[in-house]
């Protein structure tokens, strides 16, 4: 009997070995797949960004905060999309939201949401396409931005 002890304990060990390798293989892959979907790269940013009141792309959307309210900064969004020959520009909008949509002359869809923060602050979201085009974004929020002052 001391021998079928003394027989499975090199294999008891080697199972806890095997279980603690696959747990950290396991760990490693669930490790890589957050950092390459954005997850710790987005809280990062939005640490860093978000407390500062930048402009931040995550996941394919363009965030940031605009001195207006939200109504202002519908009309001002729908105003850049028209004066950079957008197609199909429509606008909805009130005092607490709005939304503007249109589309590329490549029929990418655009999309720009507001949500009103309170008193004269408002957040806008700014996605085009499916997965996103920073550049496009940025050009937009740079002709709200404009409106808005002028």
């Amino acid at each position: 009997m001391k021998r079928r002890i003394t027989a499975s304990m090199p294999a008891a060990k080697s199972t806890i070995k095997s279980s603690a390798l696959t747990l950290a293989l396991a760990a490693a892959l669930l490790g890589a797949t957050a950092f390459n979907s954005g997850c710790i790269l987005a809280a990062a940013a939005v640490g860093a960004g978000a407390a500062a009141g930048g402009v931040l792309y995550v996941k394919g959307e363009l965030q940031a905060d605009l001195s207006a309210p939200p109504d202002k900064a519908t009309a001002a969004s729908k105003k850049a999309l028209t004066d950079m020959s957008m197609i199909g520009v429509a606008a909805t909008g009130t005092a607490v939201d709005g939304l503007v949509t249109a589309r590329t002359a490549n029929d990418k869809r655009i999309e720009v949401t507001i949500k009103g923060k309170g008193g004269n602050q408002s957040s806008v979201g700014i996605r085009v396409g499916i997965f996103g085009d920073e550049e496009v974004s940025r050009s937009i929020l740079a002709r709200i931005q404009d409106n808005l002052k002028g």
